[in-house]
């Protein structure tokens, strides 16, 4: 059955930083963003909702989006530029802008006329979401060169209802704090128009300068990119593949919310158990991450009984943003990310009234060991292929996003976005996290599952949510 959300492309384009504003330019990878290499494109939507027409969607808000994206990349011009991958890994990939580069800008209206649905937190069909999300373009080769997209945009108009924002990022170009900057940026041009420069222009303005992160990654960046060319024969091997819009018929997305209130409790609880000094990082994000852990693993044990010697494992990406001496800028543009990653029995995460505990305390000790490591965040990193490799990736949990990214604020001049989504979780198997919409100190939680372990998961979490 094809989806209910049909869209109809208006305009299909490209956006390039304004002529004569940026030179070329170009930077070579960190160990953080060339593990990344491979990966599918990071997708978010941000649904806003307006009461606008199609006539004026077609003769105002397209002009004005046109001209804001096309601004914002003379802040962000590597957005517009390629990841070059070169033949027979000759030397290591870099990122890459030239004159003339651009990116993928789409229009498009959709004939779906339950906005509400869309933007509700209940349980919705992935298929619906698919038409809004951007495709970035597919690779191309150019000599010894092949060139990576890095960054693909989608504005969708639900007449009289709404409008949808969609992105979709290579992850190698940057991380969530990265993209975010960009998107805020953006939508602050869209908003003030030729007030930003005078304005916000400067809090804006990226550093690309690799010098302040390889100052402590040089001999790890040489590692990593040995492993990454020795596992991939062909440097087609290295390039992201483009998430298409699949017909996963039997998944299916939702969003819980868990209040500032619930996450006190949750943190009570794991205190009460263990004991307050010895909990290692206990945090919003830990007891979160423990609780969704633990009713994942309740609902596929509940829908297919696992076996007694399961393991699980969990991984997540750490902003190492101020946490190196000397410190890396907080407008470094790139990925400035570390893994942190745990294992533990699944019927630790099952059995017990209060299972999550062990989730939470585990993940915050693999938090706590990265971070308070004697021989810096970086030490061990250059065993992390082997460390991936022991990773049983059908029994893995991972995050995307962060409780720290609040992309509840960005307003193009519309308001607040009334909904986010994270399409791109539906392919990876990760949650998303967020800040919460409406309750300061909340979060957030995308899920995507198959529908008979979907209904187990919402029975599991609701239970333990009513019962704090």
């Amino acid at each position: 059955m094809a989806p209910i959300n049909q869209v109809t492309v208006l305009e299909s384009c490209f956006a390039a930083p304004p002529p004569n504003t940026v030179s070329e330019m170009s930077h070579p990878l960190s160990y953080s963003d060339m593990v990344w290499i491979g990966f599918s494109p990071v997708q978010r939507l941000l649904f806003y909702q307006i009461p606008v027409s199609r006539s004026n969607f077609i003769d105002t808000i397209i002009p004005q989006i046109k001209k804001s994206v096309s601004l914002a990349l003379k802040y962000f011009p590597t957005l517009a530029g390629n990841l070059i991958i070169y033949s027979g890994h000759s030397r290591k990939p870099d990122i890459r802008f030239s004159v003339g580069d651009s990116i993928s800008l789409v229009f498009a209206e959709s004939s779906f006329d339950d906005f509400e649905f869309l933007v509700s937190n209940q349980i919705r069909n992935c298929n619906e979401f698919y038409p809004l999300v951007p495709q970035v373009p597919k690779s191309t080769k150019s000599g010894g060169e092949r060139l990576v997209p890095l960054l693909a945009l989608q504005v969708t108009l639900f007449p009289g209802n709404g409008i949808c924002i969609g992105i979709a990022n290579q992850h190698v170009a940057g991380d969530g704090s990265s993209m975010l900057s960009f998107v805020k940026a953006w939508a602050m041009i869209c908003k003030l128009g030729e007030d930003f420069e005078e304005s916000k222009g400067v809090e804006f303005s990226p550093t690309y300068d690799r010098g302040v992160m390889t100052q402590h990654t040089k001999k790890l960046d040489d590692i990593v990119w040995e492993q990454l060319a020795s596992n991939k024969s062909d440097e087609k091997d290295l390039v992201a593949f483009e998430l298409n819009r699949r017909q996963d018929h039997d998944k299916v997305r939702a969003t819980f919310v868990v209040g500032l209130e619930e996450v006190k409790r949750l943190k009570r609880l794991v205190s009460d158990q263990h004991g307050s000094s010895s909990i290692k990082h206990l945090s919003t994000f830990t007891v979160i991450c423990g609780y969704v852990w633990s009713c994942m693993v309740k609902a596929d044990n509940a829908v297919e009984e696992l076996e007694e010697n399961e393991k699980d494992f969990f991984v997540c990406a750490a902003d190492f943003r101020g946490r190196t001496d000397p410190p890396i800028p907080t407008n470094y543009f790139g990925n400035c990310l570390v893994m942190c990653s745990t294992v533990v029995e699944s019927r630790e995460l099952i059995n017990g009234e209060n299972a999550f505990v062990r989730g939470a305390e585990v993940i915050g000790e693999a938090i706590h060991k990265r971070f308070e490591n004697e021989g810096g965040i970086f030490h061990g990193l250059e065993n992390m292929h082997e460390e991936f490799a022991a990773i049983n990736w059908s029994r893995l949990l991972s995050i995307a996003g962060s409780p720290r990214q609040n992309y509840y604020d960005i307003d193009f001049g519309w308001g607040n976005p009334r909904k986010m989504e994270v399409p791109s979780i539906d392919s990876t198997g990760a949650i998303s996290l967020s800040k919460c919409r409406d309750d300061s100190g909340g979060m957030e939680i995308g899920v995507v599952l198959p529908r008979n372990k979907m209904d187990a998961f919402v029975e599991y979490f609701t239970e333990g949510i009513n019962g704090l």
